[in-house]
Order: C-alpha cells, then sequence, then structure tokens
C-alpha cells in the first residue's frame, strides 16, 4: 500500500508539473528543473526502497537523468531567463550526448544482470532491426546534415551523434527485450523511456533541419514521458526483475509471430526507403526491382515462420515426450503407466479441440491390414466402436494406438490396453508420430511392470516353497477322502514316514480321532474353525505328544485343491503353560491356592450363589503374633508351622481346593455348602481349634493362635465385598483380644472407615505439629524423690481434643508413620532435657534422665543411630542422661545388626530398659546376652499383687532375677499405697505410676532440677 500510494503520488506530481510548464511560461525553467529532480529523486528513492540485486544500472540512468537536465537547464536559461539565442552546436549540446553512453551502460548493465550469455539470435535479431533503422536514420537525418553546406565540421559532428546515439540505444534496448522474456511493469517502463527518447531526439533533429525548434513545443512531450519513465519504473516494485537472472536461457529458440512481423519490418526498410527514393527520382526499373525483392523476403520469411513454427512444436512435444519417458521409468503398476499416457495425449495434442482416453480394447479390434506396418490406424469416427463414438463429441477422427510391442492383435483372447486420440484429421497426422513414440514408450512401461511383477511372483514363490520345505510346523493337504496327499517334509520327524493315501486320522491317538474328524468334517463343508485346537498324537515311539492344529478348505485354489491341515508341537509349551499356571495359582511353600485362585473361585462362587439364591462364605484367618516366631525361632521355623496349619486346614475342610494362603500368615477357605449364617460360625470355631494345638518344629514347640473373620453373601454382593467385609471382621477379632473370631456387621465397616481416617489424620497431624509430650516422674520407692521422667507422647487433636495412645499408636505402627512420630518424640524430649539442665548446675550424678519409648519398627528402620547421635550432638544431653526403652520382641530376633546398634549406644552411655517385661515371648538367654539395664514390670503384674500370692511370688522372682543379674528393676503402674508397700518389702527399687502423679506436661513438673520429692498422697 505504501509503495502504491508513492507511485501514485508521483505520477500525480509529474502530471501537475508538466501542465504548469505548458501553461506557465514563466516558470518553465524552474518547472523542468523540478521535473528532473523528481525523476532523479524517484530513481534514488526506488533503489533504496526495492534493494535491487544490482544498483549499477539504475544509478547510470539516474547519470542520463542528469546530463539531460543540465543540458535542458543551460538551453532555458539563456533562452527564457537571458534571452539570448542558443548557437549550434553549443556546450549544451555537448553535454546532451553525455546522455547516449550513460543510457547504454545502464541498459548494458542490466543485459549482463539477467543473462551473461548473449546468443546468436538475439545478437542478429539486434542487428537487423538496428540496421533497418539506421537506414532510415542514415536517409532521413544523417545524410542531410552531412550534405549541409551551413554546417560546420563540430555542428555535423554533433547532429550526427545524436541519431547514431539513439541507435545504440535502440539496439541495447532491443537486446534487452529479445534475450530473455520480459517479466515485470518496471522494464515496460524503462522501454517506453527509451523509446520516448529516441522519438523526442528523432523529432527534434526534423524541426532543426525544418524552421527550427521552440521551448514548449509538443516535442517537449517525449522527453517528459523519458523522465516520468525512468522515474516510475525505479518507484514500481517490479523494478528488481530488471537485474535479477532470466530464467530461461534459451530465449533464441523462441521465435513469435510478434518478433517474425518486427523482424520483417526493420528488414524491408531499406528496399521500402530505395523504392522511395527511385519513385522520387522517377527511376522506374529500380522501384519495381526494389518491390519484387520485398515480395520475395516476405514470402521467403513466411516460409521460414512455418519451420519455425514446426520446430517448436516439434521441440515441445519433444519436452513432453521426455518428461513422460522419466515418469514412466518410475511408474509401479498398471494403472499409473495408463494415467500417465493418458496425460501426456492431452499434452501433445493441445492446444486443439481434442479427446485422449485409454481404452480397455474389449471388443473388435482392428486387424493389421488396416493398418499396414504402422503401429497406429487412424478411422472416421464413424468406424470407431460404439463405447469410442459416445465420448468423442463432434470430434471426426480417431486414432488408435495399442500398446503392445507387435501392434495392434486380432480377436485377442487378453486384449492389450489401447490408447485413444480424436480430434481434426490434420492434427492428428502432425501428432501421430508424437502419439506412436508414446505408445511405444507405454508400451514398454507396461512391459517392464509386468515382467517386475512375474519376477516378483516367481521370486515368492520360491520363497514360499523354501519356507513350507524347511518349516518346522507340519503341512499336509488332505483330499476329500480324508487321504493325505501331501506332506512336508518336517512330517517324518514325528510319524516317521508318512506315504500318500494315508488316512490321516491315523495320525492321531484313537482317542483324539472323533473331536478330529468333527473339525475336519466342518471344515470341509466350508466352515473355516479360526480357532486352533490341540491335538494328541503318537509319535512311532509310543510317545504322546500335543499339537495346535488349524485346517483351511483350499478347495477353490487350483494350485493345492483340498484341505491344508498345519500342527505345530506344542507339547513343551503346554507343560510350561501348566507349571506357569500352578505358578500364578498356587502358594509355592504350602501348595494351597494363592490369592488370585482364591479371588477367582470366590467370584465364581458369589455368582452362582446369586443365581442359585445359595449362601457362600468366606472364613478370613491369621495367625496370631506371627512375627513373635520367626523373631524367636528363626524365618525357617515361621515355613514349617505354616506349612503344618496348611495341611491341617486341608483336613478340616471337605473340599481342599477351597483353602488357600493370602498372604505370610493370613488364610482363607471358601464356604459354599453352608445352609445359615450360624453354620460359619460353628466352622470358624472348628478350624480355630485346628489351629490351637501346639506345632513342633525343627527349633522346638510353638504355642499359638489364630483370629477369624467371617463374611457372608447374606450381606455382600460379590466376591470383592465378601473380602473386604471378612477383612474387617478379622481386623475386629485382633482388635478384641485374637484367639476368637468374629462376624461381620454393618457397624465394623464404620469402624474401619475411622481407622483409615484416623490414620490419614495422624500423618497430618504430624506436618502440622499437633503432637505434645506428657512426662510421668520415675521415683526412688521409698522416698518418692524422683531419679528421672518418662516421656508420654499426646496428640492434640483439633476437633477431637486429647486422643489417647492407645487409639493412635497401633495405627501408626500399622501405617509405618511410627518411625517419623518415634523420631520427634525422641528430639522432643531431648529438647525438654536440654532445658531442664540450663535451669540448675548439676553435680555428678544429680541430673534426672529421661526414658523414652522406641518401637521395633523405628529402632530398625535405616539411620536410627545416625539420626540419635546428631540429637544428641544438637542438644548437648549427656548420653547418660537417656533410658531408651525397647521391647523384647526387639531382642528375641537373632539380628545381627540390632547387636551392633545396641552396642554402639551403650559405648555412648545410653542405657537400654526392657519395657512390659515378662508379657512376651520371654527367654532368660537375651538378658543375658544383650546388653540390658533397666527391667521394667508391667502393670498387668501390681494390679492383683496385693490378694494373690502367686503374683507377689512372680514379682520377687523377676525382681531376684534382675539383682542376679545386676539389672535395675522399675515397676510400672503403682496405684495404691499397699502396692508401693508391698513392692519396697520385695525390695523393687523404683516406680511410677498415678499415685506418685499422672503424666502432665513439662511446664507443670515443679522444679525438676530440685529433686524433691513427689505427693503419694
Amino acid at each position: 500500500m505504501r509503495v502504491r500510494s508513492t507511485l501514485t503520488g508521483y505520477v500525480a506530481l509529474l502530471g501537475a508539473l508538466t501542465v504548469g510548464y505548458f501553461a506557465v511560461p514563466g516558470w518553465r525553467t524552474a518547472t523542468w528543473v523540478v521535473l528532473a529532480l523528481c525523476s532523479l529523486i524517484a530513481i534514488v528513492v526506488g533503489v533504496k526502497l526495492h534493494r535491487p540485486r544490482r544498483r549499477a544500472p539504475w544509478l547510470l540512468f539516474a547519470g542520463a537523468v542528469l546530463a539531460f537536465a543540465v543540458g535542458d537547464t543551460m538551453i532555458n536559461v539563456q533562452v527564457l531567463v537571458l534571452d539570448r539565442q542558443v548557437g549550434f552546436p553549443s556546450t549544451a549540446h555537448l553535454v546532451y550526448l553525455a546522455i547516449y553512453p550513460l543510457m547504454t551502460a545502464g541498459l548494458i548493465a542490466a543485459i549482463r544482470s539477467r543473462s551473461d550469455n548473449p546468443g546468436l539470435g538475439t545478437v542478429l535479431d539486434t542487428l537487423t532491426v538496428t540496421l533497418g533503422v539506421g537506414v532510415l536514420a542514415w536517409t532521413l537525418l544523417v545524410e542531410p546534415n552531412l550534405t549541409n553546406p551551413g554546417l560546420s565540421l563540430l555542428a555535423k559532428l554533433v547532429s550526427v551523434g545524436y541519431p547514431l546515439g539513439d541507435l545504440v540505444v535502440l539496439a541495447t534496448l532491443v537486446q534487452l527485450l529479445t534475450r530473455s522474456r520480459v517479466r515485470g511493469v518496471s522494464v515496460i517502463m524503462v522501454a517506453f523511456a527509451a523509446a520516448a527518447l529516441f522519438s523526442g531526439d528523432v523529432l527534434y533533429a526534423a524541426a532543426h533541419l525544418g524552421d527550427g525548434w521552440e521551448i514548449a513545443s509538443p516535442i517537449d512531450l517525449a522527453w517528459v514521458v523519458f523522465y516520468g519513465g525512468l522515474g516510475a519504473a525505479a518507484l514500481h516494485p517490479s523494478m528488481r526483475c530488471l537485474t535479477e537472472p532470466s530464467p530461461e536461457a534459451e530465449a533464441d529458440s523462441r521465435v513469435g509471430v510478434v518478433r517474425i512481423a518486427l523482424l520483417c519490418f526493420a528488414a524491408s526498410i531499406a528496399p521500402a526507403v530505395l523504392v522511395a527514393r527511385a519513385l522520387l527520382t522517377q527511376a522506374g526499373e529500380v522501384a519495381a526491382i526494389a518491390v519484387v525483392v520485398i515480395a520475395v523476403f516476405l514470402v521467403v520469411s513466411a516460409r521460414l515462420a512455418g519451420v519455425v513454427a514446426h520446430y517448436q512444436q516439434a521441440l515441445a512435444r519433444e519436452r513432453v515426450l521426455g518428461r513422460v519417458h522419466a515418469a514412466l521409468s518410475s511408474a509401479r503398476s498398471v494403472n499409473e503407466v495408463l494415467a500417465i499416457a493418458e496425460r501426456a495425449m492431452g499434452e501433445l495434442l493441445a492446444p486443439r479441440p481434442h479427446h485422449a482416453q485409454v481404452w480397455s480394447g474389449a471388443g473388435r479390434q482392428p486387424a493389421q491390414s488396416d493398418i499396414g506396418l504402422r503401429p497406429s490406424v487412424l478411422l472416421p469416427a464413424a468406424e470407431l466402436p460404439t463405447e469410442l463414438r459416445a465420448d468423442m463429441v463432434h470430434l471426426p477422427y480417431g486414432l488408435l494406438l495399442p500398446l503392445t510391442d507387435t501392434g495392434l492383435l486380432v480377436e485377442a483372447e487378453s486384449p492389450s490396453p489401447v490408447l485413444v486420440a480424436a480430434g481434426a484429421e490434420v492434427a492428428l497426422r502432425r501428432a501421430r508420430c508424437s502419439l506412436e513414440l508414446l505408445a511405444a514408450q507405454a508400451a514398454e512401461a507396461l512391459n517392464r511392470v509386468a515382467l517386475n511383477e512375474e519376477i516378483t511372483r516367481r521370486q515368492t514363490e520360491e520363497y514360499f516353497r523354501s519356507v513350507v520345505q524347511h518349516a518346522s510346523d507340519i503341512i499336509i493337504v488332505i483330499n476329500g477322502d480324508g487321504l493325505i496327499r501331501y506332506a512336508t517334509p518336517s512330517t517324518a520327524r514325528l510319524f516317521g514316514a508318512v506315504t500318500p493315501g494315508t488316512p490321516v486320522l491315523n495320525l492321531l491317538h484313537h482317542q483324539q480321532r472323533a473331536q478330529a474328524e468333527t473339525v475336519i468334517e466342518a471344515v470341509r463343508n466350508n466352515r473355516n474353525i479360526d480357532e486352533p485346537t490341540d491335538w494328541c498324537l503318537m509319535r512311532p515311539d509310543g510317545a504322546l505328544i500335543t499339537v495346535e492344529a488349524t485346517c483351511k478348505n483350499l478347495h477353490d485354489d487350483s494350485t493345492v485343491n483340498g484341505l491344508v491341515l498345519t500342527m505345530r508341537d506344542v507339547t513343551e509349551q503346554r507343560r510350561l503353560q501348566h507349571e506357569l499356571t500352578g505358578l500364578a495359582y498356587n502358594d509355592g511353600l504350602t501348595g494351597l491356592g494363592n490369592r488370585a485362585y482364591f479371588v477367582e473361585r470366590l467370584h465364581q462362587a458369589a455368582q452362582n450363589g446369586v443365581h442359585t439364591d445359595r449362601l457362600v462364605g468366606v472364613l478370613l484367618l491369621d495367625v496370631d503374633d506371627f512375627q513373635a516366631v520367626n523373631d524367636t525361632m528363626g524365618h525357617q521355623a515361621g515355613d514349617e508351622l505354616l506349612t503344618v496349619l496348611a495341611e491341617r486346614l486341608r483336613a478340616v475342610v471337605a473340599n481342599p481346593d477351597d483353602v488357600a494362603r493370602l498372604g505370610a500368615d493370613e488364610f482363607a477357605v471358601l464356604v459354599t455348602d453352608a445352609s445359615h449364617p450360624e453354620a460359619l460360625e460353628q466352622r470358624a470355631a472348628t478350624l480355630l481349634e485346628s489351629l490351637r494345638q501346639p506345632v513342633t518344629v525343627t527349633a522346638g514347640i510353638t504355642e499359638h493362635t489364630a483370629s477369624c473373620g467371617i463374611a457372608s453373601t447374606a450381606q455382600a454382593t460379590d466376591g470383592e465385598d465378601l473380602l473386604r467385609q471378612a477383612d474387617v471382621a478379622l481386623r475386629t477379632a485382633k482388635t478384641a483380644g485374637k484367639n476368637q473370631w468374629a462376624r461381620y456387621q454393618a457397624q465394623l465397616h464404620e469402624l474401619t472407615r475411622q481407622r483409615i481416617e484416623l490414620r490419614a489424620a495422624l500423618a497430618q497431624a504430624l506436618a502440622e505439629g499437633d503432637f505434645l509430650l506428657h512426662f510421668q516422674p520415675i521415683v526412688r520407692l521409698d522416698d518418692a524423690v524422683p531419679v528421672g521422667y518418662e516421656a508420654l507422647v499426646r496428640w492434640q487433636h483439633r476437633t477431637r481434643g486429647m486422643v489417647p495412645p492407645d487409639e493412635f499408636i497401633e495405627v501408626a505402627e500399622d501405617s509405618g508413620l511410627i518411625v517419623e512420630l518415634g523420631d520427634w518424640v525422641l528430639g522432643e524430649a531431648l529438647r525438654t532435657l536440654a532445658g531442664w539442665r540450663r535451669m540448675a548446675q548439676y553435680t555428678a550424678g544429680e541430673s534426672p534422665y529421661v526414658s523414652v519409648n522406641v518401637s521395633a519398627r523405628q529402632f530398625r528402620s535405616p539411620g536410627f543411630v545416625d539420626r540419635f547421635r546428631h540429637l544428641l550432638d544438637e542438644t548437648g544431653v549427656p548420653a547418660d542422661n537417656l533410658l531408651l526403652e525397647i521391647t523384647e520382641s526387639l531382642l528375641l530376633r537373632d539380628d545381627e545388626q540390632v547387636w551392633t546398634d545396641l552396642m554402639q549406644l551403650r559405648s555412648w552411655g545410653v542405657r537400654i530398659a526392657i519395657d512390659d517385661f515378662g508379657t512376651g515371648y520371654s527367654s532368660l538367654s537375651y538378658l543375658r546376652q544383650f546388653p540390658v539395664d533397666v527391667l521394667k514390670i508391667d502393670k498387668s503384674f501390681l494390679d492383683d499383687m496385693a490378694h494373690s500370692a502367686q503374683q507377689q511370688a512372680v514379682v520377687d522372682a523377676i525382681l531376684r532375677l534382675a539383682r542376679t543379674l545386676e539389672l535395675t528393676v522399675v515397676a510400672e503402674g503403682i496405684e495404691e499405697p499397699t502396692q508401693r508397700q508391698l513392692l519396697l518389702h520385695l525390695g523393687c527399687p523404683l516406680g511410677q505410676g498415678y499415685l506418685f502423679s499422672r503424666p502432665v506436661p513439662a511446664g507443670e513438673i515443679a522444679h525438676p532440677a530440685r529433686r524433691r520429692p513427689v505427693d503419694a498422697t
């Protein structure tokens, strides 16, 4: 839009200046100067705006405009301003002469930019036009000036210089226009500007030969066009085309009607001048001869024009055939070859009216006698087949070109395709040779395609023949009577030598023949069986093998004409599948079904129960405290125990397939024969009783119990619900004290949901810091003076308030959050103790210690000892001020890493206590072997001590054992003064419980550093 506006403004300004130049005589000098400046500025702006590939031509054009403007200004100043006559030749006329070399140099630079090859034809055409116009210029302008006696030698030379300069400019312009095809408005504008310069000069010279020339004459319009044409050409976007390389180098080969007419006109100028002079001098014989010369020249030119046109048509057809040959060489199918040939016929017959198609050749084809020795036949439309005439609307003739190497076939069984070209007879005869060449190329391409297909087919046959001969699969061709007609060599590997005519059923095991006969009969009746079937065969050595057999009916295939039976030996594969199925559905330790097997059977039974309205139940059993067996006796003992329990379940359950092992110590029993839910409870009690009996393993005798969860389709809809409900019931039985069964009830689901919510809330509480520590004093029983404090974690729930530990500790253990929670408790306890130590200066042995419970899972977590060391270093608390309470289960497991970690802690000064001593799987050996410092007697031993001599004896035994092993004893859960007195009497030194203080926040402990007696009232 910007370029168009600039160009439009330039043309409007030029028009206004031109009108002003002729209308206002007083401003002619200034107006003419502005016209020249506008042209110069337009050329410079166009070069800057469009950035042509080469600027030299345009700068030379600007120099020519500048020379013209300087000469005009010099003359206008003398005539219009100074009112003087301008002599001839003057300095201005000499400046004018610079226009021609500058214009010529610019045109030559443009020619060289477009093409470096001048081309002989272009040079000859340029010379023809230049010489013709030169004769006219010589006769009209040069000769009169040279023979004018009134002109000086300089005047004659200047007068001759103008037409000669115009001729040179004209010659270079003709070469620019004829060397390559002109593209762009800008090139046309340059040509018009040069033509305007030539015209103005001719008119100016003619005026000088006549009455003279005056300023502001119509001749000035030609020079205005020269100025404006060059400026507009520079402003137009196509100005870049003037110096762009021409895409066509074969300009000499393009001789059109316009060029021939121009050349004839230029060549006729000299005879025409001769005729004119002869007539003026009344030389009639010369005029007649000149006229005859012109006529003969025009006739010869016409003949040459026809030859050139024929040559150009032949060249165009040759190019079409070249492209078609390349396209046919890459064609890969018959349809692709025919489509290329049909398009090529249209190109060869254009631009005259025509029709081109590929005919299948069906019906009668013309005989060889119709066409003689030519590979084509030209027939009137009336003699063509009816199906061809329908498409040839108003076209009188048709040319048939068969695509064969030997010409047209007569009554061929499989006719070859035929190219059909329709049009005028003359046009078809002219294009006949090219069309025959096209047909020959297409026929050759079809032969190549057919040969490639044949080679591919034969290679494929050879390939498949080799594959069949060497295939490991057995391929047998059976005739309609079930007899073997062909068998691949691989058949001998399984059956030995198989002779044709043998009934195929003889190869099969007698138990398999009926099934095989059914399959073969179904395929023979065209009921193909897509899925392969397994057949059992007997080898010559009597061994049975399994084959995967498929049968296809290929009676319609002439190369087969029978049933094709394919068999593959899958004996090993089926054996592996059976083993994998066993691994996938059986437990490797006990031989029972696994979870996948049980879930599949459960879903089946549940669906059948829905359809038959029969009760289906699941008994989910879990061995209580099974981990303790692994810890105390080792994993081998645990495996032996599970194996014995599995055998007991098989013995009790009527159908052993109804028993499965779902997990480590979890079994499941499917019950499908219970008449009512109470029968499931009776079955559960029986199973628990059988599992409760002691088991002798390599490491000793185990005492164990189990818990059971019961669910049935009375409340569940499918197998998934049954398992989920049984699991909820099992957890309920475990929570209720183990060694019992529990039946699923709807409210149990709510308890499970609450447990899940509690686990999620527990994780959130850890992240948000909702836990706090309470401390319970550990006192000397004789004077109630605190010697230490046990750190007990409390959960300050944001909505439920204070949550007791027995509600969330088990959830933390199950979820693994106990590790993170235990680390927090340990760190917070050490930080509290560090705060107490800062409150007072302790002497040796005065500082109270803090006792912290460490779960077995936390202790075994990777990096526990390192984390503990970091906390000691961070808080600065001496290691001997800390007592770690662990459970017996941690020590009962023969774990080298636990032993190493305990020794490491003891080496730092940390003391170790056994919490709840006597409630677990107590073993006196670990007290002697492991580094233990303190025994904590569980509260359950103290509850009935005042009324039970047996309980007193147990406590007394523990105290005696501790004194023997030099261990300190702490009694837990002291609530009555009587308990305190009995413990003192038995020699228990330390204790803790509500009698002395409940667990309280650290801030409520009265001066822990002063170690005053605790009020035991």
